[in-house]
């Protein structure tokens, strides 16, 4: 999870230099704890993987809505 972590891409001209997980990392995280929910573990271990896939798809959905709106505000600027 550390190695992971180190891979967050810092939000540019953000004051607070708080970092944000790309969409692709998000996902591929989200992938790895379902394939591990699938693995025999006890029921609330594959629960608990099975929920942290869950936030990490929010993140993930959170990210593209980032990526969006910077775009549309890169794309604002262009034209003014």
């Amino acid at each position: 999870m550390t190695e992971f972590i180190e891979r967050a891409q810092p939000i540019p001209d953000n004051p607070v230099r708080a970092t944000m997980f790309t969409v692709a990392q998000c996902l591929a995280k989200a992938v790895e704890l379902e394939q591990r929910a699938a693995e025999p573990h006890p029921p609330d271990i594959r629960a608990e993987f099975a929920g942290m896939a869950l936030q990490w798809r929010g993140l993930a959905a959170r990210a593209e809505i980032h990526d969006r709106r910077a775009a549309a505000a890169i794309a604002r600027m262009q034209q003014a």
